[in-house]
């Protein structure tokens, strides 16, 4: 196990592709840490770095208390594993496996015992004697990551390892992979662009985008507390509905949200959304998860909700659950409610909102006014 910590880290490629900055967190010693975002966020860059194969163009990198700065990722004790793992396709399984350690100079004996012990752990005992080509899609991958676990690193870095794997086997890898971390206590870093990895994987997450933490958070406090509009969009599926407006005075004063085209008011209490309340006259985005939006039949009686009619223009069914595509206004909103009769597309439906659910974010910046 090893603690590793990054210090306001930038990379700079040909002196103008910044890739990350201001890159600071750390990992305590056994964590499994998540790093997620969009495609070109710098996650990838950054679990580079640490392995020592890309240069930091500012800030600073520790392992355990130590730089790395001039470390040679051969002697930083670190085993990565690769989206597309490249297994010598002439070697067995088992050759595969102790490659590493033959390089080392370990003993047959000790390579063996080694190779049996990850073998078994990973479930791949019965597949030694074979070659790649003999294998499944999550068999290369489990003898990919066999490969690094006969190292027995100090760090795991998994650089998105299941992305080519189907829907199905990836959930299965998923749970194996957290299996693992809990039987081996080794500090672990998992890059993916898929947030429903992150969410059921990480014991903290890490979400990037544009080369910039977003926030670092347990998945939990992620989903109920976003920081920010792109966290809060990200992060859920199906994702976070916005809904563009401004908050105006209500009736008898009290203050309220009106969405764009006035096709929908709701209104705010100033104990709940007080930092909202105080903005009146300015444009806003509320935020609402498609969840917390249901028929007023479905509403427990003492959920504070507001009613409105929405124009439904499609329905998914989707066993036990249907998601419905409705409108106010000229703006799309998603909702998630337990499968039920509906009327036909271009009818009207009448939907509560949790008033306990709402998020508000500034128009400009994005941040978060009010944590929901």
């Amino acid at each position: 196990m090893a603690h590793i910590r990054l210090e306001n880290i930038r990379k700079v490629y040909d002196r103008q592709v910044e890739a990350v900055r201001d890159i600071a967190f750390e990992v305590e010693r056994g964590e499994f840490v998540v790093l997620v975002g969009p495609s070109g966020c710098g996650k990838s860059t950054v679990l580079r770095i640490i392995a020592g194969l890309e240069s930091i163009t500012e800030g600073a990198l520790y392992i355990d208390g130590r730089a790395m700065e001039r470390v040679p990722p051969r002697d930083r004790d670190v085993a990565m594993v690769f989206q597309n793992q490249v297994l010598y396709p002439h070697m067995s399984v088992f050759d595969n496996m102790a490659f590493g350690l033959k390089l080392r100079g370990y003993g047959k004996e000790a390579m063996q015992r080694r190779v049996r012990e990850a073998a078994e752990l990973l479930g791949v005992e019965a597949i030694l004697d074979r070659k790649p080509e003999q294998l499944s899609g999550g068999q290369r991958q489990r003898v990919a990551v066999g490969r690094a676990i006969v190292r027995k690193p100090r760090i795991f870095l998994f650089d998105e390892p299941l992305a080519s794997l189907d829907a199905g086997l990836r959930g299965k890898m998923r749970a194996e992979l957290s299996k693992l971390h809990a039987r081996l206590g080794t500090t672990m870093i998992y890059v993916t662009h898929d947030q429903i990895e992150a969410m059921t994987m990480g014991d903290r997450i890490v979400v990037l985008d544009k080369g910039r933490i977003q926030q670092i958070d347990t998945p939990g406090a992620l989903y109920r507390r976003p920081a920010n509009r792109f966290v809060a969009g990200f992060i859920g599926n199906p994702p976070m509905n916005f809904i563009e407006g401004r908050l105006v005075g209500g009736t008898g004063g009290g203050p309220a949200f009106e969405a764009k085209g006035g096709t929908l008011r709701i209104p705010l209490a100033e104990s709940r959304h007080a930092p909202a309340a105080s903005r009146i006259g300015q444009a806003v985005t509320l935020g609402i998860r498609p969840e917390d939006i249901r028929p007023p039949t479905d509403t427990p009686p003492e959920s504070p909700v507001c009613e409105a009619d929405f124009l439904l223009d499609a329905v998914e069914y989707m066993g036990r659950e249907a998601l419905l595509r409705v409108r106010t206004g000229a703006q799309d909103v998603r909702v998630r409610i337990a499968a039920q009769a509906l009327p036909p597309a271009n009818h009207t439906v009448r939907l509560a909102l949790d008033l306990n659910a709402l998020y508000f974010f500034d128009r400009r910046t994005g941040a978060r006014l009010h944590p929901g």
